[in-house]
């Protein structure tokens, strides 16, 4: 995923994982400052665990419309787009756009 804003420009890689319509996981592999940051989702209850601080913070309803790491994505909009997609299988050329894994 690109992330350009007037000031600055990123790139981050990850993974998705789906079950259904009501659990998305999301794993952040790179830039390296953000690696291992996750995003879990069941229901309508979301979570972030953070790795540099080992904690898991609870993403509370009122800020499922907050941006999702410095993007126009909601923490909402992100997890809804992750779980609206069919399998996808990982593609080596994929590296800036999120890799979509669903359980069946």
């Amino acid at each position: 995923m690109e992330i350009v804003t007037p000031h600055w420009q990123r790139t981050l890689v990850m993974k998705v994982w789906t079950e259904g319509m009501d659990k998305t996981f999301i794993r952040i592999l790179a830039p390296r400052k953000e690696k291992g940051v996750g995003t879990l989702r069941i229901g309508n209850e979301m979570w972030n665990y953070l790795p540099k601080t080992n904690k898991v913070m609870k993403i509370s309803p009122s800020m499922m419309m907050g941006s999702w790491m410095g993007s126009d994505f909601t923490n909402d909009d992100l997890v809804d787009f992750a779980g609206s997609h069919q399998e996808h299988p990982p593609h080596p050329s994929a590296t800036a756009s999120p890799q979509v894994h669903r359980r069946r």
